[in-house]
């Protein structure tokens, strides 16, 4: 599925193969946190999708970058 070409990278271009399979029902829930993730370093993240954001952020699934610790 979305991992078969997926590249990890610090801010990397979120394909838009992946948001396309997201919105299609094709991920499961560890592409869909990895998805989210990557879209929070690359600051893309659509508007109408904060709220699903955030609640990735309160489960501990997705991590905001400036607010990470340094240990």
């Amino acid at each position: 599925m979305a991992f078969e070409n997926y590249v990890m990278g610090w801010q990397a271009d979120v394909l838009r193969q992946r948001y396309h399979d997201y919105r299609a029902g094709l991920l499961d829930y560890n592409e869909i946190a990895v998805l989210y993730q990557d879209m929070i370093e690359k600051e893309c993240l659509p508007a109408h999708l904060i709220d699903a954001a955030l609640h990735f952020v309160q489960m501990g699934l997705v991590r905001v970058p400036d607010q990470m610790p340094y240990n």
